[in-house]
């Protein structure tokens, strides 16, 4: 290979204070090793867009995985059942009919992502999908050029692994180990492992002692975490062997995309909309993402009583026009609503649009303030990379840094900064 290969893993939800010794000891023993530091995640839900094209989500446009877009919901048909439509719950019951959702919109509008995740009926003809609108390593499928783009420019294959397009933890894990095997020429393998998002929301984080867990958290739920870590760094153990049995030298850089953050306080918001004379879909329309409820006001009624029973209800703040600008999502458009009311950290807005409500939630991510959450792993090594500790830095520098180890070209859009260069290793 004339491109020494690099090796891309996404560990979700990986706290950085989740790598000891004693849960995870060949990451531990690598991370001091390499590069390594932890990774600020840009406000809302679309990190990958953040990580594989270096823009913050008030230029890249993408902030979370819906947006309101009534003329181009692939969910407009829906409008059409009326009533019918009303049937539609979270709860675990209903999952046969979120499937027919998604798959009878896929057939009518010949869209890639259609899953309607739990959007109330009422709303969800308004909202569109856009992160994961098209595969993200598709020619063009982001806003601003991806690495997945300048690759194909540079005429590199790549391998990729991860959300929405992957399988689980295991499957992902096989037909890496099969790849490294035959000694596939790929410039970039990108892959994610899940666990630590799927069972961080229902068991909780895994918290360093003297830091306030969820008070619903067990015992067996923090085993079940010290678990599914040290299966995390057996798999991390048998990739880095395997790299190294079948191709020599190689970068391999692993980080997480946010935190997690234990869940001490539940909010309904969508409760306390309802004690409003208020026709939902006519005088507003309201996402509820688990940390963060967007609005969007039909009537300047709507807006004054809106505003007056969230100010009320506590547990979170609506965000300034200053505020949202300094969390670069001051957006021009009313896409991501016209109000954001941002959930205090531990708090979670409860139900939301994306869980079930017979089912347990313990930990979250997506705050404003990281106090909670705080930040995520970051490390990177191979060959000509010397190790050092580079502080907290921001997610889009995950996009120059992969440029420059698969040997392409950055954009004039990225907002990063590579993390291999060398004026950020702090000195002793």
């Amino acid at each position: 290979m004339t491109t020494t290969p690099t090796f891309f893993l996404i560990l979700d939800a990986c706290r950085h204070d989740y790598i000891t010794p004693e849960t995870t000891p060949f990451l531990a023993a690598l991370l001091e090793r390499s590069r390594r530091g932890s990774l600020v995640s840009p406000a809302g839900f679309a990190q990958r867009t953040a990580m594989f094209t270096g823009t913050y989500p008030d230029k890249s446009g993408n902030f979370s995985a819906f947006g309101y877009g009534p003329e181009n919901s692939p969910f407009g048909w829906l409008s059409k059942l009326g009533p019918l439509a009303r049937w539609y719950r979270p709860r675990k019951v209903f999952f046969p009919v979120r499937l027919a959702i998604k798959h009878a919109s896929r057939l009518i509008t010949g869209k890639y992502h259609t899953d309607p995740a739990w959007i109330p009926p009422t709303f969800l003809p308004k909202f569109e999908v856009v992160e994961d609108s098209r595969p993200i390593f598709d020619p063009g499928a982001l806003p601003s050029t991806s690495l997945f783009d300048r690759l194909r420019e540079d005429g590199k294959t790549f391998f990729y692994g991860a959300h929405p397009v992957s399988g689980d933890d295991e499957e992902i894990f096989s037909m890496l180990l099969e790849r490294f095997e035959r000694r596939v020429e790929d410039a970039l393998f990108v892959a994610q492992f899940s666990t630590l998002d799927e069972n961080g929301h229902h068991a909780g984080p895994l918290l360093p002692a003297g830091l306030e867990p969820s008070a619903e958290q067990t015992d067996q739920d923090r085993s079940l975490m010290r678990r599914e870590l040290a299966e995390l760094d057996r798999k991390c153990r048998t990739i880095h062997t395997s790299l190294a049995s079948n191709y020599g030298d190689f970068n391999f850089m692993v980080v997480g995309d946010h935190g997690m953050a234990p869940v001490r306080r539940r909010v309904d918001v969508l409760a306390a909309l309802r004690t409003l004379d208020l026709e939902p879909g006519e005088d507003y329309t309201v996402f509820v993402n688990s940390t963060i409820a967007n609005f969007w006001f039909e009537t300047e009624r709507a807006r004054s009583e809106i505003t007056s029973a969230m100010e009320r209800l506590g547990g979170g703040r609506f965000l300034s026009r200053s505020e949202m600008e300094a969390e670069r999502i001051g957006f021009s458009t009313r896409r991501y609503g016209d109000a954001l009311f941002a959930a205090d950290p531990g708090t979670l807005f409860w139900p939301d649009y994306f869980h079930v409500v017979d089912s347990t939630i313990k930990g979250m991510h997506g705050y404003i303030d990281k106090a909670e959450e705080t930040y995520s792993l970051l490390m990177v090594s191979g060959p000509g990379i010397a190790p050092g500790e580079i502080g907290a830095r921001p997610l889009v520098d995950v996009f120059p840094t992969l440029c420059r180890l698969t040997g392409v070209e950055s954009t004039v859009d990225s907002e990063g900064r590579s993390l291999l260069d060398a004026s950020l290793v702090r000195r002793a």
